[in-house]
């Protein structure tokens, strides 16, 4: 059994794709942390983030579904968190709605091109010469890992039980699925010790370790620079054109 769901298109050949795996984490942190923490006080900023992230989605070549979908996952986490404070005060908070809407949708699309653009193993290694804490890698590498080894067993069990099943009894199932949970607990738990331990007789360090080395060419300059000039520009044009608004 095979699955690949979180990097799947990491492989395709384009600008993005080609770039330095620490010139990408830069530049999208850097387009969500503006997007997030621009002022929601006119939409026009959001349509200038917006032209970004999606041109960066064409140059990608990563489908566009796939990013849309991606995307408008988050939206019912969005909208339960959100829709309490619209209907106890509705004055006013559509607006406020709609820009949590746009910066959720607009940081999930960058992070949706960071990852699909980039092998995950590069992108934990970026990470770490960014200084990144180990600890934090660590729980990235293994959650990467063992989701994989967990569907399996998932879909192993799942196959065994309907190979088994006679009776079309309701309560019978549900006490097979709790059963199916209880088991594949016990079973990551001594897969993940086994794993684990056979990482550390093999020398693992927690350090993430590939056989490629990374080097900022010159189109990993043009781009980051180009990014972060573009994100600065839109956003104290907005705070500017805000506060000369309001007064």
């Amino acid at each position: 059994m095979h699955h690949k769901f979180l990097d799947q298109h990491s492989g395709l050949k384009s600008f993005l794709h080609r770039l330095d795996p620490r010139t990408k984490i830069i530049a999208f942190i850097g387009i969500v942390f503006f997007v997030v923490f621009t002022p929601a006080s006119s939409p026009v900023p959001f349509f200038f983030y917006a032209a970004l992230v999606f041109s960066c989605v064409a140059f990608s070549r990563v489908p566009w579904r796939f990013v849309l979908l991606r995307a408008l996952s988050v939206l019912p986490f969005v909208l339960i968190v959100a829709l309490p404070l619209v209907i106890r005060r509705p004055s006013g908070q559509m607006a406020a709605l709609g820009y949590i809407l746009a910066k959720s949708v607009l940081a999930m699309v960058s992070v949706t091109v960071l990852v699909s653009t980039t092998y995950f193993a590069d992108l934990l290694k970026g990470l770490q010469e960014l200084r990144c804490p180990v600890l934090f890698l660590m729980i990235f590498s293994f959650l990467y890992r063992y989701v994989y080894l967990l569907m399996d067993e998932v879909m192993e069990m799942n196959q065994a039980r309907e190979s088994r099943a006679i009776s079309k009894n309701q309560w019978l199932e549900i006490r097979t699925l709790a059963n199916m949970v209880g088991n594949l607990f016990i079973r990551s738990y001594e897969k993940g010790e086994q794993v684990y331990l056979s990482m550390c007789s093999r020398g693992y360090d927690g350090r993430t370790k590939t056989l490629g080395r990374f080097a900022f060419g010159r189109n990993d300059r043009f781009f980051l620079g180009a990014v972060l000039t573009y994100l600065v520009s839109v956003c104290f044009t907005a705070i500017f054109y805000g506060t000369r608004y309001r007064s």
